[in-house]
């Protein structure tokens, strides 16, 4: 049994040598393209590791692929062929991303074809594949961040205890939801443009306010009669503002609007369909546009109201698609002083607010790109 060691010990350092040989054999590669600031070609860009293929292999092509706004994976995103420059050691391709505006969203993967020439290997054309990268167009990280602060700045005004009366007198008239608090989102304020559907996003003040209730009395409120008040048509104060969105009907399903130096990936949809006048909502998907990434939607009724509204909702309000961009306050106690903790980029509130459940399709994430 002991002699066996030493045969079993050679097998293990034979296999290890083995594998790093054939390591040693496969081409590496990284994206090394820039974010397009300023006059920057708009090329992507890569370079081999080593500069030069291993020895015994053989490049046979190298292909870039790439897409804006959401990454699909790379049998669905666009792919071009690269050409190798002498003077730079690189990579390079034009991805024909020329109208890219600052603010998109770039994921960039690229991949290796190759042939190890060993006598021994079977002549196939094997893939290595670089790992996914991602940029801003036109932004460096430090314009985002500022981006971020002045956003922020501007939404400082909207921290009322009473918005349902405060908000119409600062240019926000609109319950989009009446009074109801909503699961996660809490109670929404609008600006007339977007409930009406005619608002495009700028760079400035919130086209929405989004307030959680108040939190339910210690004395004397059950949690069901909290639940039942804050998800009426009165009143719930004091409120407290949770975060803020820009919104702006999907008018082309690939292009995202712009918000200066806020990457695209971060917009999401909300679905069309019937805002109730008790705060729920019906869905109500189109038809396929036959776009590449295009989510379909299945209705999922809403749990609450899904008897009131049926399929003809009294005093219904009618949406559009929505896209959508929601900015929520850090809700750590470290970050309660104004301006303290960088704002949240997510769908939902990052801590609970208590309201009435919307059906699961009524937000997604849209994997449409360009």
């Amino acid at each position: 049994m002991i002699k066996r060691w030493p045969i079993a010990l050679a097998a293990l350092l034979l296999g290890a040598l083995l594998q790093t040989a054939a390591f040693a054999q496969t081409p590496q590669i990284r994206d090394v393209t820039g974010n397009w600031i300023g006059d920057e070609p708009r090329v992507l860009r890569a370079r081999m590791l080593p500069m030069v293929a291993p020895t015994g292999v053989r490049i046979v092509r190298v292909d870039a692929t790439f897409a804006r706004h959401h990454w699909p994976g790379r049998d669905q995103a666009h792919r071009v062929a690269a050409v190798f420059d002498e003077a730079s050691r690189e990579w390079r391709a034009n991805p024909v991303a020329g109208a890219a505006p600052r603010g998109d969203s770039l994921f960039v993967q690229w991949e290796i074809f190759y042939r190890r020439l060993a006598i021994n290997e079977p002549q196939r054309t094997r893939v290595a594949v670089s790992p996914l990268s991602e940029k801003t167009i036109g932004c460096a990280q430090a314009d985002t961040d500022l981006d971020l602060l002045l956003l922020q700045s501007m939404a400082q005004g909207l921290r009322v205890r009473n918005p349902e009366t405060a908000l119409p007198r600062l240019g926000y008239p609109v319950p989009t939801h009446f009074m109801v608090s909503l699961r996660n989102m809490g109670f929404t304020m609008a600006k007339t443009e977007v409930a009406t559907g005619a608002n495009t996003v700028r760079f400035g003040p919130p086209d929405l306010a989004m307030y959680a209730p108040r939190r339910q009395r210690a004395v004397n409120e059950t949690r069901a009669e909290y639940f039942r008040r804050v998800t009426d048509i009165l009143p719930d104060r004091p409120y407290r503002l949770a975060g803020w969105a820009y919104a702006q009907t999907q008018r082309d399903v690939r292009r995202r609007p712009s918000l200066r130096c806020i990457p695209s990936k971060h917009w999401f949809v909300h679905e069309a369909g019937f805002h109730s006048d008790d705060g729920g909502f019906l869905p109500t998907p189109p038809r396929p546009e036959r776009v590449r990434g295009e989510t379909r939607v299945v209705v999922m009724e809403d749990s609450v109201t899904a008897a009131a509204l049926g399929t003809s909702p009294a005093r219904p309000v009618w949406l559009p698609r929505i896209w959508d961009l929601h900015f929520w306050l850090d809700p750590r106690p470290e970050c309660s002083a104004p301006l303290s903790c960088p704002v949240l980029i997510q769908i939902e509130s990052p801590s609970p607010i208590v309201g009435l459940a919307t059906p699961r399709s009524t937000f997604f994430r849209s994997q449409t790109f360009e």
